[in-house]
């Protein structure tokens, strides 16, 4: 497993190795954004201290072009505001406050690791007005088949796709496919934002 580790402070870069150590087999540290360029893309994380002033969403999604974005683990500072961070939701692996344990974070990494996404709670809210301002489709206007709206549902109160298939009486491989063609109607990108996108909706139709 191998994990890098981007910040402009030695000390926070010390700190993350410490902790990551338990986690991953290499750890490699860079000073800078710049030093990125040339970051591995085979690395499992990517811990992204953004306390330089020089690092915003842009330059962040930036890193496509050389790493995919879910392994980076964006890590705010206390003079930043998180919202800053929401275009990053759904993209990258985690947005972290700065309030987090170094133990917290390395935590963090595993789970962005197995393929989940970290989100701050504190950001649901705006997410969900995101949606609103977006106009989001209705429910009632995807096309959904019977089989995909059952499949959503239960993707809305956070079943995984072993859960899911297990409820429907399909197999594992049947529930990936429908997964991917209920984002692609939605136009979402994740789970998270499919289930946001039902929760939107739901309120609404009972306001």
């Amino acid at each position: 497993m191998l994990a890098t580790i981007v910040s402009g402070s030695a000390i926070v870069r010390d700190a993350l190795e410490r902790a990551a150590r338990d986690h991953f087999e290499i750890i490699k540290k860079r000073a800078n954004f710049d030093a990125t360029d040339d970051v591995d893309p085979t690395v499992d994380v990517i811990f992204f201290d953004v306390a330089n002033p020089d690092v915003d969403v842009a330059a962040i999604l930036h890193i496509k072009d050389r790493v995919t974005l879910s392994r980076i683990i964006v890590i705010t500072r206390e003079n930043q505001n998180i919202k800053q961070f929401i275009q990053l939701v759904g993209k990258v692996g985690a947005i972290l406050p700065h309030t987090l344990t170094v133990e917290e974070i390395t935590l963090a990494a595993r789970i962005v690791r197995d393929g989940l996404t970290v989100v701050p709670t504190s950001l649901l809210p705006l997410l969900r007005e995101d949606l609103s301002d977006r106009g989001g489709t209705p429910l009632a206007g995807l096309s959904l088949t019977d089989r995909e709206e059952s499949v959503l549902a239960l993707m809305a109160e956070g079943h995984s796709n072993k859960m899911i298939a297990r409820s429907l009486g399909i197999n594992d491989t049947t529930v990936r496919v429908h997964v991917r063609s209920v984002l692609h109607k939605m136009g979402v990108n994740n789970r998270t934002q499919a289930a946001l996108f039902v929760l939107k909706s739901r309120s609404g139709s009972s306001g």
